[in-house]
This record gives C-alpha cells, sequence and structure tokens, in this order.
C-alpha cells in the first residue's frame, strides 16, 4: 500500500520572514529544502485565506484572496511552485463548513439576496428577544459570565465575575430566567443557579460535588454529574425565589464520564467506562433506578 508523509504547518507560528512577529507565506517558503530534507511529500497549510481574525483564520471571509498577514497571492504561487519543483504537493485547509460573517456569501444571505437565503441556518429571534450566554476571560485571572439580548434594542449585561468559575455546560433554564454553571468557590466543584436577570442572588444546586449540568427540558430537575453517577435535584419558582430539593442519584452502579437529557426529559444517553481503561459504551437509560433498555457499543460519548 503507498504511503504518504504529510507534515501540516501552522503559518502564523511558522517562520516569519519580515520582523512582524507573525510567520507567513515566504517564511514556510525559506523552510521547503528542509522540510523535503524530513522525507516529506506533501505539506499541509492552515488557513491563509482573508479574515477578520476573529478565529485565528478559521473565519474566512475571502476563498480567493491571501491574508495580507501572510501575504499574497502571488506569494502562494511562489510557494506552490517550489514545492512542486522539490517533488512535494501542497494542500489547503479549507474551512467549507461555516465563513465569517464578514464574508460576502453571509451578507447576502442575511440581507435575503441573489438566491443565496438558505446557504446559512438562520431563527429568527423570540418575541421577547433571544439571549445568549457567554464565558470569557479577563485580567488577573477573573473569569466573567455574559448574558447577550439579541433583541433589536437588546443590551449584554455581566451576570457574573469571578476567579472559580468553570467553562462546563453553562446554560439557561427553558424558560430563560435562569441561569445554571459550574464554580469551585467552595474548594470542589459545585452547581450554583442565578437569575438570568442579573440580581445579586444564588442558590446552590449539588451538595457534595458536581459538573456538567444539564436542565431537564420541563424545568423541574437540574442534572450533573457527582463523581461518576448522574445525580438529579428538584428545582422550582414560587415568589421569584428558587426552591432546591434534595439531589438524588438517578441510577447506580454505572461509571459515567459524559451524558446527555433527550428532549422528552425521560431518557438519559450515557457514556459508561465499566472497567477504567476498558471500551467506553453507549447506554440509553430510561427507568431510573432500573435498568438500562438499550445497549449501543458504540466507543465515543453522547
Amino acid at each position: 500500500m503507498a504511503r504518504m508523509v504529510i507534515y501540516q504547518i501552522y503559518p502564523r507560528s511558522f517562520q516569519d520572514s519580515n520582523g512582524d512577529g507573525i510567520g507567513d507565506l515566504p517564511g514556510i517558503r525559506s523552510r521547503l529544502g528542509y522540510i523535503k530534507s524530513l522525507g516529506v511529500d506533501t505539506i499541509w497549510i492552515s488557513p491563509v485565506f482573508k479574515s477578520p481574525m476573529r478565529d485565528f483564520g478559521y473565519d474566512v471571509s475571502d476563498y480567493r484572496s491571501v491574508d495580507p498577514i501572510f501575504g499574497t497571492l502571488a506569494d502562494l504561487r511562489q510557494l506552490i511552485d517550489e514545492a512542486r519543483q522539490l517533488e512535494m504537493g501542497v494542500m489547503l485547509d479549507m474551512v467549507v463548513s461555516h465563513t465569517s460573517d464578514r464574508h460576502a456569501w453571509f451578507e447576502a444571505s442575511r440581507r435575503r439576496e441573489d438566491g443565496k437565503d438558505d446557504w446559512y441556518l438562520w431563527a429568527d429571534a423570540k418575541p421577547d428577544g433571544s439571549r445568549l450566554l457567554s464565558l470569557g476571560a479577563t485580567t488577573n485571572g477573573m473569569r466573567t459570565i455574559k448574558v447577550h439580548d439579541l433583541s433589536p434594542r437588546g443590551e449584554t449585561r455581566t451576570l457574573l465575575t469571578s476567579t472559580s468559575i468553570s467553562d462546563t455546560n453553562l446554560t439557561f433554564s427553558p424558560d430563560g430566567r435562569w441561569v445554571v454553571y459550574q464554580s469551585d468557590e467552595s474548594g470542589r466543584p459545585e452547581i450554583y443557579a442565578r437569575p438570568a436577570s442579573g440580581e445579586d442572588r444564588k442558590w446552590q444546586i449539588s451538595v457534595d460535588g458536581g459538573t456538567l449540568p444539564v436542565w431537564s427540558p420541563a424545568g423541574d430537575e437540574i442534572f450533573f454529574l457527582r463523581g461518576a453517577q448522574v445525580v438529579a435535584a428538584p428545582v422550582s419558582e414560587k415568589n421569584g425565589e428558587l426552591a432546591v430539593g434534595q439531589p438524588k442519584t438517578l441510577f447506580a452502579n454505572h461509571r459515567v464520564i459524559a451524558y446527555d437529557v433527550a428532549r422528552d426529559g425521560k431518557r438519559l444517553l450515557v457514556a459508561e467506562d465499566p472497567n477504567p481503561g476498558s471500551q467506553p459504551r453507549l447506554d440509553v437509560v430510561v427507568n431510573w433506578g432500573a435498568e438500562v433498555q438499550r445497549k449501543m457499543n458504540d466507543a465515543s460519548k453522547p
């Protein structure tokens, strides 16, 4: 069977040719002889297309242009020609599953022009204004949870700033009134909920540790992991207050490494590792505390 040696290059950090601190195409070209000496057949170059660089080049705004920080189309052509002279191929990393919001196709689709209405997936905002949650880093190791209101006159407000916020399963309640998140403020991971309105109030959901919170579709339970077990804490709202019941283990004798909740709230899809180091499996659990309805021997996570 024929074999090929492929050498991946991340241009930004590979070789800077002009002293601006950013690797570029001429820099790659200057190293082609060295790369060839390693026995390489083809070089694979991460995206160098024109981009606003909000995602380090993976947000492409023009597939027919090279971003100026990397060089020019002429630089790219010269690199390809010289690689061919050394009998090496060149692969460009094409990001076609999405584009930058500055791409002409995206802008036309947003305006519903040029027959590109369905080139992207669109969803209208809810009447009260759809909202998004984000977790960002600030100075001094602080992290900030923000609520972004996407209605026409919506605003972005800070919900919480802390050094203890974890970046796992930050999510709204189904009615959008509450936010559940994970924090290490007590010295170990626990699950908390806060009003999405920004009021400085919180309720502790988990006891004795909790990670990976998921709100049930009905909004009456918050699922989370405690160790290797899926736990559910009953929750309800009364007079603007969140009442949290005693958390309970949903099923035993399982070593869960990841999970998700079906939309009907009656089934769990869990990735289990019955014996540490063995092949994980996916199970569908339909009756807490009873038996697994269906097993799918698939070594992947939900």
